[in-house]
């Protein structure tokens, strides 16, 4: 029985990888393309709810710190934990996509580093 050597970084499986790491493009390495795929359409689904949440922030000063249901559109409540908005969101909309965010005016993006520590 002969064994074939081959090179490392040689042969059509490295190039296949290579090529299919280029049409993943933007998707973290090592995630399936069906996942990064579903991820990216979650992203795009939300864009509405996003786009909902920012027009009606300036409205909700009186809400500062609690956390909004929205699917839509349409705003289903405020609530005082995310875990609360997230069951109300489930149990009203079940497995599908919808925006609980807490309601903060100044919204800056926070530091790693607070995350970690």
């Amino acid at each position: 029985m002969s064994v074939k050597r081959i090179r490392k970084g040689a042969g059509p499986e490295r190039s296949g990888k290579a090529s299919e790491r280029k049409r993943i493009g933007d998707h973290v390495e090592g995630t399936s393309p069906a996942l990064a795929d579903s991820l990216n359409m979650e992203k795009s689904l939300l864009d509405e709810e996003v786009v909902y949440y920012l027009a009606q922030l300036p409205g909700w000063r009186e809400q500062e710190g609690k956390h909004v249901l929205i699917r839509g559109q349409e705003q289903f409540g405020f609530f005082p934990t995310r875990d609360l908005a997230l069951e109300e969101g489930f149990r009203r909309f079940g497995r599908v996509a919808f925006l609980v965010k807490e309601i903060r005016q100044n919204d800056e993006p926070r530091t790693l580093a607070w995350t970690i520590l």
